[in-house]
């Protein structure tokens, strides 16, 4: 080939082409599968998204709510303990006002009581609080009131100046009657009951006494109680000790 040929060669134009490659069928459906997959993938993520969002708006309207519940309750709880303050102050100073008032009685009463008592002697507080064991009192004779004795006749021994009880336990009155008198010598209990206008009995050597003067006993109350180193129990009529009697199924039965 020489220069000429050579020249007209290269002078005839060139158009430029494309190429196209062409998928194959199989291939084809491959990528329609990973596009079909992708939809469904983003669609499923966007789903999930939906619900995640829809689940925390919920769970944040739940906090929202439960915080607003905590919040009105605790004031109603503050309120509440308000009025309850508020009410028991209310409360005391109304206590304290009645309590006052009943102290004042209390106190214009002894004043009555002490000033009738120093300045009239028949009135009728000194009747009703200091002669109201005389009236209790009658005129009968020692030998109408029934006597018992809940000791055992064993630990009970007779003698000219009395009755002695050697007994350890409750120490109990003979008979209804009133104290008239409690003396205390040398860590013991000496016990006057009165029972009517003449007849007296007389507990000493007792080791705990449990009423006091003007109070009312019984024969199945304790008066006092003895560690068993022995009780003296005197009868008086009109001053003078009774010695005429003996006992029988624990029971004094006089010799009259």
């Amino acid at each position: 080939m020489n220069n000429a040929d050579y020249m007209e060669m290269i002078e005839v134009p060139i158009n430029s082409t494309s190429v196209k490659v062409k998928q194959s069928p199989k291939k084809r459906k491959t990528v329609k599968k990973l596009n079909k997959l992708e939809v469904e993938k983003e669609k499923l993520v966007n789903k999930i998204n939906e619900e995640m969002e829809e689940k925390i708006v919920a769970k944040v309207e739940e906090v929202v709510d439960e915080t607003l519940e905590k919040v009105e309750e605790e004031n109603i709880a503050k309120e509440f303990n308000e009025v309850v303050e508020s009410t028991t102050v209310v409360k005391k100073k109304r206590k304290l006002s009645i309590i006052g008032i009943e102290l004042a009685l209390i106190a214009v009463l002894i004043c009555t009581i002490v000033f009738s008592n120093l300045f009239f002697e028949k009135t009728f507080i000194n009747t009703f609080f200091f002669e109201k064991s005389e009236s209790l009192l009658s005129d009968e004779d020692y030998s109408n009131f029934k006597v018992t004795l809940p000791y055992t006749e064993s630990s009970m021994t007779v003698s000219d100046t009395g009755l002695l009880i050697e007994e350890t336990g409750s120490v109990y009155a003979p008979t209804f009657g009133i104290i008239s008198n409690v003396i205390e010598d040398a860590g013991k209990y000496i016990i006057e009951i009165t029972h009517s206008n003449s007849f007296k009995t007389v507990l000493s050597g007792v080791d705990h006494a449990y009423f006091g003067i003007n109070e009312e006993v019984f024969s199945n109350i304790p008066i006092g109680y003895s560690y068993g180193e022995g009780v003296s129990l005197c009868f008086y009529d009109n001053g003078k000790v009774i010695t005429n009697y003996d006992i029988e199924n624990s029971g004094v039965v006089w010799l009259v």
